[in-house]
């Protein structure tokens, strides 16, 4: 109990100037790294429309023929970056978030009776749950949280946290797991993520500010409720802000049931915020996809559901299918082996490492001729390097892959195509 205490006074000591402070706080990140992104690397765009039109075509096909929708859980993995104890969270408080997703995701969260009257008709159990690895990628026991101590100073601002050599953590296979990285962020911003598409799959994922991870047991107001992070997976499942892409009522969110609404509220407002011609209702201020405090967000709408769902069916179709959270078989053997893929590739090598321990691995791309093209190193054991082709030409190449225990070279076909 005596540690209980500590943790709560060195919260409340480091969160203090949130609540004095809210009106500079970033609740999130999540327009500014898309638009970045966007804008640094064009030819995503091609993916993300291609991605929308797929989710278009599913949601028209369910209006019209409605599925029987049985709920969907996803396996989720905690990289705790620490720079000190302070930030090294115990494992009650990671659970404390985790049910924290689950009560929100599921409409199970207490203060659903704070929903003011007017929206309680769109408000919705999106039959969405999220569970605690309980395998590896490999099939090994884990309890879903990963602990890395690194010294680099609010490494979530920074391209480090997913790169192990760097002081960061690796991420699982963003195709089958959710991966949350919490850790030192400016204290700014609460957190951000991508939208599907938008991240390339070694940082795909949720960047969560561990000052705001757990529940009200843990942290201080305003942000006490492990929302933050409900705000975020909705983004993570394709759901803009309700005011959509930027302040203006020219803007939408793209979902009929969310009232249109010109800007992002803050704070509490407990009162109809008219906008955009939204009489009588006004803006949906408890909806988790606004700024406003943990207390008063209480619900996604029956359209916010249908697109996280559609998504799940979609460009992250293969979440519900994972074996992240079945029993792990601890009666196979463990081989060590790789995989190289996709091949032909056209932008990302994905080199999937399945290692018994943590090695030096380094990956030589050579040209037809045998000349040395580019090489990477990093230390691995479960987990997948994402080497970057995009700028080579098109032509036959050889990966020469070279462990402590593995060396195996494999030919690839680099397309423009």
């Amino acid at each position: 109990m005596q540690s209980v205490y500590v943790s709560l006074i060195l919260f409340f000591s480091v969160l203090g100037g949130f609540a004095q402070t809210s009106s500079h706080i970033h609740k999130c990140s999540q327009q500014q790294h898309s638009d970045s992104i966007r804008k640094a690397h064009p030819e995503i765009n091609e993916l993300i429309n291609q991605n929308e039109q797929e989710l278009q075509q599913w949601l028209k096909y369910t209006s019209q023929y409605p599925q029987v929708q049985s709920v969907i859980t996803i396996p989720v993995v905690f990289h705790v970056l620490y720079a000190n104890e302070d930030q090294n969270l115990p494992d009650d408080q990671i659970m404390a978030q985790l049910d924290v997703l689950n009560r929100d995701f599921r409409r199970q969260n207490a203060d659903t009776i704070l929903t003011p009257q007017r929206f309680k008709s769109i408000s919705a159990d999106t039959e969405i749950e999220f569970c605690l690895a309980t395998q590896k990628p490999d099939g090994q026991p884990t309890n879903g949280i990963i602990r890395q101590q690194t010294d680099i100073p609010n490494i979530g601002n920074t391209n480090k946290y997913y790169r192990p050599t760097q002081g960061g953590s690796q991420i699982w296979d963003p195709r089958y797991y959710l991966n949350i990285w919490v850790c030192e962020i400016t204290d700014t911003l609460l957190g951000f993520t991508y939208l599907p598409g938008e991240a390339q799959p070694n940082y795909d994922g949720v960047v969560l500010n561990y000052k705001v991870c757990g529940d009200k047991s843990y942290i201080p107001a305003p942000f006490n409720m492990g929302r933050t992070l409900v705000h975020e997976i909705g983004h993570w499942l394709n759901l803009q802000h309700v005011w959509g892409p930027q302040d203006g009522c020219q803007y939408d969110d793209g979902i009929a049931d969310t009232p249109p609404q010109e800007k992002s509220n803050s704070k509490c407002p407990n009162t109809v915020v008219l906008s955009c011609n939204n009489g009588p209702n006004g803006d949906m201020w408890v909806n988790y996809m606004d700024y406003t405090y943990d207390q008063c967000q209480t619900a996604f709408t029956y359209g916010q559901k249908n697109r996280m769902l559609g998504t799940l069916n979609t460009s992250r179709k293969l979440l519900p299918s994972s074996q992240g959270c079945a029993p792990p078989d601890t009666t196979q053997p463990f081989v060590e082996s790789l995989k190289v893929y996709p091949n032909p590739v056209r932008e990302v090598l994905n080199i999937d490492f399945n290692l018994s321990n943590q090695q030096t691995t380094t990956v030589y791309i050579y040209d037809i001729t045998g000349r040395l093209i580019m090489s990477s190193t990093e230390l691995m054991d479960i987990g997948t390097s994402f080497i970057d082709v995009s700028h080579l030409n098109s032509g036959c190449y050889i990966a020469s892959i070279s462990t402590s225990n593995l060396n195996q070279k494999i030919k690839f076909i680099k397309t423009d195509i």
